[in-house]
């Protein structure tokens, strides 16, 4: 399959409700806040980069072509990503 944004996009969106949980007391302070929010936007980053890995190392395909010895035709496919 190749890679597709909405796909993408739902694969960011089950990360996100999967890894980011903003429960809790409410904050009571500007500080608690900002940690708050500094805690949920690292959470978020997290889930999102890993989606988005998973999502290509999940669709890529690259597929190579060429010719080979005594010009016979070879093809190669790969999925690899590091």
């Amino acid at each position: 399959m190749p890679l597709n944004a909405t796909l993408l996009a739902n694969d960011i969106k089950t990360a996100l409700k999967n890894n980011v949980d903003i429960g809790g007391s409410a904050p009571t302070s500007n500080s608690d806040a900002q940690s708050k929010i500094d805690s949920y936007i690292d959470d978020m980053a997290s889930a999102i980069a890993t989606a988005v890995v998973s999502h290509i190392k999940n669709n890529l395909k690259v597929t190579s072509s060429g010719l080979g010895n005594n010009g016979a035709p070879v093809t190669s496919n790969s999925t690899l990503i590091s």
